[in-house]
């Protein structure tokens, strides 16, 4: 296949790119002389780059990018790109340049960070067990570049995101502690190697991985920050604090999530009492790299010891649903049906009881935000169909005052009837929570919101159980346009 236009990706800042070719040992097949893309790209969310939000001032950053096509890699993978201070990509070599098909056929494009030479079987291999060098760990993933072809003339925007966890810690002391230098803070417990399928974005831990992480700690002590794998559930995990020959540790409480894409802030206190040394931590922020409160915690080096909640329990972001990484076009095999997807973001049971609702990608739309370059999955509930979805197995056992955040939207047309929807009442959407309603305002959209997602957060008295059921329906009547749902947050106090 010959290709034409270069293409253009980013993500972080702007990228200039230079030609690519997809088969190295073949140039003028591909190379038709067209001029190449022009690569766009920013990070979301709170960078942990070398420089905070830039890309090193030497250059040396790396990433590597791939072609997809009919949902699988073809000839052109693994492509070595430079990003340079102001964000601009540049090729690594003439052969890693990328060219358009010139049949026109479409294209997607996938790139990550950092950029390793090889991989296993186009997965890359996370390993944070050494943190001294963050940047070299901080995986980025791009995947919303989808349907791009030879007429495309603006430049491909690439949008990276984080795709492991960070714990934070800022540590202070009070008169007691003469000095917080040669502090050692480590992570206990957890997971510290996985395999990332470039495809599709899913990371795999490595179930025998588990070891202690020794955190990045600043010179005065003041500062600790960890990069884990995102976990859901976390158990038997600790962070401990050396100062001298003193450790003392603290559990992580049970089932703690930590989030792909989520930075985990916590103010921490050390002080001698008794002559022991205790650490204190305050509530904990989350940045995306997204802020969740935690309770406070208190270790005691010697005389007891433990967490300090504070009086009625903190809120926690307990867990989120994406519907897994963004998918972009639409498969070669269609959209999945519910019974079919398995790429969850939690391991809760999902049963669509009437065998209706899929799950897509569709650009993501907000009121905010109304022409944007990334994508979204979304569970799709369709037009004069009764649907029902049981999400079950969600362990929210201790926590009360459980909270809700989706976002929901409409499409304009009932394909079922063949005709145009002039609204739609985003509440006939029902929710329920182990049997009782969760009471959502009313929100009517117009054709002229179609398919814009918007946001909502419930606030309840209700409780979570070992073995909760979220319940999403709706029926035949009520929906006229075609119904989506994305990003599902569930929050509990305890």
């Amino acid at each position: 296949m010959k290709l034409g236009k270069f293409l253009s990706m980013g993500v972080l800042s702007v990228f200039a790119l230079g030609a690519c070719t997809p088969n190295a040992d073949d140039n003028s097949e591909w190379n038709d002389g067209s001029q190449p893309v022009v690569f766009k790209s920013q990070i979301q969310g709170v960078k942990t780059r070398a420089v905070n939000n830039a890309w090193s001032e030497d250059g040396s950053d790396q990433v590597g990018v791939f072609v997809k096509q009919n949902g699988a890699f073809g000839d052109a993978v693994n492509k070595h790109y430079y990003v340079s201070a102001e964000g601009n990509l540049s090729t690594a070599s003439a052969d890693d340049a990328i060219y358009y098909p010139d049949n026109g056929d479409k294209v997607d494009f996938v790139a990550y960070y950092p950029y390793a030479t090889t991989l296993a079987g186009n997965a890359y291999t996370v390993d944070v067990t050494e943190q001294s060098s963050q940047p070299a760990i901080d995986l980025l993933y791009s995947i919303n570049a989808t349907n791009k072809d030879k007429s495309v003339t603006a430049p491909v925007q690439l949008t990276f995101k984080h795709q492991l966890a960070k714990i934070v810690l800022n540590i202070t002391k009070d008169a007691t502690i003469p000095t917080l230098e040669g502090l050692k803070v480590a992570v206990t417990g957890t997971k510290t190697k996985g395999s990332f399928a470039l495809l599709n974005g899913v990371l795999t831990p490595d179930d025998n991985s588990v070891q202690n992480i020794a955190a990045k700690v600043s010179n005065a002590g003041t500062l600790a920050e960890t990069i884990i794998l995102p976990v859901n559930g976390l158990s038997g995990a600790a962070i401990t604090f050396t100062i001298g020959d003193k450790t003392k540790s603290w559990n992580i409480p049970e089932g703690q999530n930590y989030v792909a894409g989520s930075q985990y802030t916590y103010p921490v206190v050390i002080k001698e009492t008794g002559g022991q040394i205790s650490v204190s931590f305050g509530d904990a922020t989350i940045d995306d790299w997204t802020p969740v409160t935690g309770g406070n915690i208190d270790i005691d080096f010697g005389n007891g010891g433990g967490v300090d909640p504070t009086p009625g329990g903190e809120e926690k972001l307990i867990f989120t649903e994406t519907f897994g990484a963004v998918m972009g076009s639409k498969p070669s095999g269609g959209w999945p049906y519910v019974s079919k997807f398995t790429a969850w973001s939690n391991p809760w049971t999902f049963t669509d009881k009437t065998s209706t609702m899929s799950i897509r990608s569709i650009d993501y739309k907000t009121e905010s935000n109304p022409n944007p370059t990334d994508k979204v999955n979304n569970l799709w509930v369709p037009a004069a169909k009764n649907s029902t979805l049981e999400i079950s197995s969600i362990n929210t056992e201790g926590y009360t005052k459980m909270k809700f955040g989706f976002e929901l939207a409409a499409d304009s047309y009932n394909f079922t009837a063949g005709t145009k929807i002039s609204e739609q009442e985003l509440n006939v959407l029902r929710f329920t929570w182990n049997g009782q309603d969760i009471s959502i305002p009313s929100k009517i959209v117009t054709s002229a919101n179609s398919n814009v997602f918007f946001p909502f957060e419930i606030a309840t008295d209700l409780v979570g159980t070992a073995n909760s059921v979220l319940e999403i329906s709706t029926t035949d009547a009520d929906n006229k346009a075609g119904l989506r749902v994305a990003n599902i947050k569930i929050f509990g106090t305890k």
